[in-house]
């Protein structure tokens, strides 16, 4: 316990105390006060800084020349641009020149066919692939002939299905999306197929991107699916107008896809007799015929689909139309 200690006059000393207030409360540290001033500058300085930049940005945006739309003009005229660079005569033409390239790589897969059961009956020693080879060849120009007959019925049935949108912004919103949405799976396939050492991813990328490049025309073009842009119809309108545009664009796309079908199961089926006299095997001349039937069936798939599609439509369309014609009455 601290006792008070005489001094040498005769005063008495006591224990030190911090110093306080006349008031009776403990002084501020002296380091307290300098944190306390350093922070009063640094919020001043902030509410400074950012008065200047709130006065900076209403100036530029006052300005007569500040287009705070910019983006957005950039990517109309650049679609506008687009829309001019591709009109739909070029897609047209593409598309003729693809079918017809199609329909000479069916020719040529007949006779390869012909030509693999040949070697396969040769090889695997059984003559009933003989037979299967000219049944297959006969199944092909059959194939050939209902495409050809199936791709002009899909273009007359568009013809005959007008559709009417009240804003274009669907189409515009829909091509850039398609357009950029095509070139990052490309760039994506591309990357995987480095990863994987497999380039047949980069096959299938390509493949994509061309499909999503394909919409993004068409939805540049819309009169390509019969489609007018046109105030005047109501919200089901626009549902049942955006469901027909993607039909009808399908049935655009697919004499391209089966010119480009054709042609590469045809080398692949080429191909493929390499593989049977070296392996034995009928794998991939298989998958060859297959990638063929598929892409032949494809006019008369797309043709079945939309004729379906229209009948539900109309179904639609009658019901919406109800309530009109309870209000005449």
């Amino acid at each position: 316990m601290a006792t008070d200690k005489p001094l040498n006059d005769g005063t008495v000393s006591t224990p030190e105390t911090p110093a306080s207030t006349g008031s009776g409360t403990p002084a501020t540290p002296p380091g307290k006060d300098k944190f306390m001033d350093i922070t009063k500058k640094f919020v001043g300085g902030f509410e400074r800084a950012m008065a200047w930049i709130y006065h900076a940005i209403l100036k530029v945006a006052k300005h007569p020349d500040f287009e705070p739309r910019f983006a957005v003009k950039t990517i109309d005229s650049t679609l506008a641009r687009a829309r001019t660079a591709f009109p739909p005569d070029k897609f047209d033409a593409l598309g003729t020149w693809l079918a017809h390239s199609g329909h000479a790589g069916l020719v040529a897969a007949q006779v390869i066919t012909l030509l693999y059961y040949l070697i396969a009956a040769v090889v695997l020693k059984d003559w009933i692939y003989i037979l299967h080879g000219i049944g297959i060849a006969a199944l092909l120009m059959v194939l050939q002939y209902a495409a050809e007959r199936f791709m002009s019925a899909g273009e007359t049935l568009i013809k005959a299905s007008p559709s009417r949108m009240n804003s274009g912004a669907f189409l515009d919103c829909l091509a850039l999306l398609m357009a950029i949405g095509g070139v990052l799976l490309l760039i994506v396939y591309i990357m995987q197929a480095k990863r994987m050492e497999s380039w047949s991813l980069f096959w299938i990328g390509l493949g994509d991107c061309a499909l999503c490049l394909c919409v993004a025309y068409i939805a540049l073009n819309p009169s390509m699916a019969n489609t007018t842009v046109a105030e005047g119809g109501t919200a089901g309108d626009e549902a049942i107008s955006i469901m027909s545009f993607f039909v009808k664009a399908v049935i655009r796309i697919v004499p391209l896809a089966f010119g480009i079908g054709a042609i590469i199961g045809s080398v692949a089926l080429f191909i493929a007799i390499f593989s049977l006299i070296r392996d034995e095997s009928r794998a991939a001349g298989t998958q060859a015929l297959v990638m063929i039937g598929f892409c032949s069936c494809l006019p008369f798939l797309t043709y079945l689909g939309f004729v379906f599609y229209q009948l539900m439509i109309d179904v639609i369309r009658a019901i919406l139309s109800i309530p009109q014609k309870l209000e005449r009455r």
